[in-house]
């Protein structure tokens, strides 16, 4: 990756210290809505997404420790429940049909690299998953496991196990809004499209205590 390719931008977080922030490591993943490969973070415990706030004809920069950023737009790293990223891969390696349920499949099989025939930088790898904490642990909120060998479990999503934990997840939601209404913005909120991911991203990091 040469210094050309490389995008440098001010995002918003909520880490505490600069080690956090140095954890960080750029990965793919498909985006569970469109399916495109998509720019997520991992320190090995969370995944965290990197949210795009803009403004209609916001053209601005940032000027932050002498350093002027060319990008002014405002990006926003927040942590993601890696749940989400897996659903739509879950559902798709069940293979479910009208006359059954679909496979138990491994976290290999459901998990494998897919778009091959893309370059190595847009790939997406939902192997990934599988280095984040506890992440096989984690299935057993929306999927059936069986142990089929010592050491060696299989997994299928269950339908009702997803909506269960969804609305516990709106439901959350929900609460935190009714105890702190949040100010309607002009802002749009999305992830990065495929052509805004070109090259790597060197992020430099603000928390609210750090300010400008």
């Amino acid at each position: 990756m040469t210094a050309s390719s490389t995008k440098k931008l001010i995002a918003f977080t909520q880490f505490q210290d600069t080690g956090d922030k140095q954890n960080l490591k750029q990965i793919y993943l498909p985006c569970p809505r469109t399916g495109k490969p998509t720019i997520y973070f991992c320190d090995g415990t969370h995944l965290y997404e990197l949210q795009k706030v803009t403004g209609a004809g916001r053209k601005t920069s940032w000027l932050v420790d002498n350093y002027l950023y060319e990008d002014g737009a405002c990006y926003c790293i927040s942590l993601i429940d890696p749940l989400f990223i897996a659903i739509p891969l879950l559902d798709k390696a069940r293979q479910q049909n009208a006359e059954s349920q679909g496979k138990f499949r491994t976290t290999d099989d459901i998990f494998s690299p897919s778009n091959k025939n893309d370059d190595e930088e847009t790939a997406t790898y939902p192997q990934s998953l599988l280095n984040i904490h506890d992440f096989e642990a984690q299935l057993a909120h929306v999927c059936d496991s069986q142990e089929v060998a010592p050491g060696l479990r299989v997994h299928r999503l269950n339908d009702a196990k997803t909506l269960e934990w969804l609305t516990k997840k709106v439901d959350r939601i929900a609460a935190c809004f009714l105890a702190s209404p949040p100010r309607a913005l002009d802002f749009e909120t999305r992830s990065l499209p495929q052509e805004e991911k070109q090259g790597e991203y060197n992020v430099k990091c603000r928390s609210r205590k750090e300010g400008f």
